[in-house]
């Protein structure tokens, strides 16, 4: 091994750009950073962030640029960069709607 390579045989900069800085931002806006691997699925890193903050996983929506994330795919393959923000979204069923000029009440309901 040259004194060039890490313990993996990978240049050392490879090895550190194989690792992302993330941010979950939660609707509240609170902000839990994280370090992970671009080479890995994103799965972990949701599951985690569930963990944390003692979350159902299914009720949340994770979303990069308002796109939903899949979350058997790798930071790579959804085009995440180092410091991007990753919304945790909460699932809604229902809700209503108020026109502030009218008064009107809007309600949208799930079957």
């Amino acid at each position: 091994m040259s004194s060039t390579e890490a313990s993996n045989g990978m240049p050392p900069e490879a090895t550190v750009n194989l690792k992302l800085k993330l941010c979950i931002k939660s609707q509240d806006g609170d902000k839990v950073y994280y370090q992970v691997r671009r080479d890995k699925k994103i799965q972990n890193l949701l599951l985690t962030y569930c963990k944390d903050k003692h979350l159902d996983y299914n009720v949340v929506a994770f979303l990069h640029y308002g796109q939903k994330i899949k979350a058997t795919s790798t930071p790579n393959e959804l085009g995440i960069e180092n410091e991007d923000e990753i919304d945790a979204m909460f699932h809604q069923t229902g809700g209503a709607y108020s026109d502030i000029h009218t008064g009107e009440h809007f309600h949208v309901l799930q079957n």
